[in-house]
């Protein structure tokens, strides 16, 4: 599409939008202004990656929609009952509510089968709430669809935040079985949201947080930045059962951060976001590599794929605890063939 240059026109309000509450909030009336595309087309400019006429904005180009007919999105905004059974409380501080203290639904995530009933998405008339609460929204503008309790928030406020981070690390095949079958339940859900809502997103919460701070530190970004900023990386690491210690690869894992190290384009294909031109991996083993170096493949693959350093050189001191070897020497001899710079 080619550039449409601004006008003074598009300033000018030419009429007015009515939309309901959303998150608790009363209906709104919103301008509607002159502008030479619809705020509908504008966005899908962004969202298909191409350059909009003007930054979209979510609250006055958007169609929010968050049916109240739907218990959680009720309960979350004034308190009650969601669908799963959880209770929440409303906190005039927030002016949203929280699940309410001392609430535990799910005794275990073993027990899901047996303690958790699925809720019968077609329960509800779907077509009477359109049309009772929905009829009046626009169709020049972007609609998406908000469900407001994402996968990791769902199993916290089920049994704890702590015990739900516990199963990632101890109950992993009974949590993995219960995330299936939630996944699938709530496909059906997104299929309701474009059938009878017209939605163009889905927007899935999955977000936590305190009145203090951040639900994460932004210290625990700081290696990423680091490894992002970094000139020249060099990473040393003995050589273990065929890879490296898995210290290393939980530092991948910190490292490996979207919209630091790397990004994805809207086809979904990861770009480097790093400004080290190579990496150096050194490596010490006690026998002879040979063609078995998958810790050195590993960084290679990430560090082209991911962090879009092109080029990756590996220095190994090996056979250092054979028979009659002198480690010494072999380090020495390696260490001279590196050139740093």
């Amino acid at each position: 599409m080619p550039k449409i240059p601004f006008s003074e026109k598009e300033l000018n309000v030419v009429g007015s939008y009515t939309l309901p509450g959303v998150y608790g909030m009363p209906a709104v009336t919103r301008p509607r202004y002159d502008y030479p595309i619809t705020p509908k087309e504008n966005m899908e400019l962004m969202m298909s990656g191409k350059l909009p006429v003007w930054i979209p904005n979510q609250w006055r180009d958007n169609n929010i929609i968050c049916p109240y007919v739907v218990p959680d999105f009720y309960a979350r905004s004034f308190g009650g009952t969601d669908w799963f059974g959880i209770e929440w409380q409303y906190e005039p501080l927030s002016q949203a509510a929280m699940v309410k203290p001392g609430t535990r639904r799910l005794s275990d995530i073993t027990r899901w089968k047996e303690e958790i009933v699925f809720p019968d998405i077609q329960a509800i008339d779907w077509e009477k709430d359109v049309r009772d609460n929905f009829s009046m929204l626009p169709n020049d503008r972007f609609t998406y669809f908000v469900i407001q309790n994402g996968i990791f928030e769902r199993i916290a406020d089920l049994t704890s935040f702590e015990d739900t981070f516990l199963y990632l690390l101890t109950e992993q095949e009974a949590l993995c079985e219960f995330l299936d079958a939630l996944v699938d339940w709530h496909i059906e859900f997104m299929k309701v949201a474009k059938k009878y809502y017209h939605a163009d997103m889905i927007l899935w919460h999955d977000d936590m947080g305190s009145q203090k701070a951040p639900f994460f530190s932004p210290d625990l970004f700081r290696y990423a930045r680091q490894f992002a900023e970094a000139d020249e990386i060099i990473i040393a690491a003995p050589y273990w059962d065929l890879l490296f210690p898995a210290v290393l690869r939980t530092y991948f894992e910190m490292v490996t951060v979207t919209g630091v190290t790397f990004y994805y384009t809207p086809e979904g294909i990861p770009k480097g976001l790093c400004k080290a031109s190579r990496i150096l991996y050194v490596m010490t083993a006690g026998g002879p590599v040979g063609d078995y170096n998958f810790g050195f493949d590993y960084v290679k693959a990430l560090a082209h794929t991911f962090y879009g350093i092109p080029e990756t050189i590996c220095v190994k001191a090996e056979n250092l605890d054979i028979v009659g070897a002198d480690p010494e020497k072999i380090l020495q001899e390696t260490m001279d063939t590196v050139t740093l710079g």
